[in-house]
């Protein structure tokens, strides 16, 4: 019983990874350069029913989009934090960032972002 929870758990996080891999190439396709990446419990596998799935989105896009409406450009189920790469190079190097940052996933890094960050996992 346990081995097929954690086939499913393995399946599901797999089905996401494929789903957030196939968002950044229709983003790119949309905007040009993308940096995606899962973070929080999708990417450290220990998710339930009712968690969310947390991204991260990098792209020259939302520059000059008031913060709010960033996120409305990017559709259910992934609750996306979307910043310009200027955002992101200083955000990221705060502790907070680093420990939600240390486990995590990255899809897409044309920005080269989040290659180097410890704990990060390219797929």
């Amino acid at each position: 019983m346990l081995g097929e929870l954690l086939e499913r758990r393995k399946k599901e996080r797999e089905r996401m990874v494929r789903y957030l891999d196939n968002l950044a190439r229709i983003l790119r396709e949309k905007w040009g350069k993308v940096s995606l990446v899962l973070f929080g419990s999708y990417a450290r596998g220990d998710f339930n029913y009712w968690s969310d799935v947390d991204v991260i989105i990098v792209s020259e896009h939302f520059r000059g989009l008031e913060f709010p409406r960033r996120g409305a450009e990017v559709c259910e189920p992934i609750d996306a934090i979307c910043w310009t790469p200027d955002e992101t190079t200083i955000i990221i190097n705060k502790d907070s960032w680093k420990q939600a940052l240390s486990q995590s996933v990255v899809i897409a890094d044309d920005y080269n972002l989040f290659t180097n960050q410890k704990g990060t996992t390219n797929i």
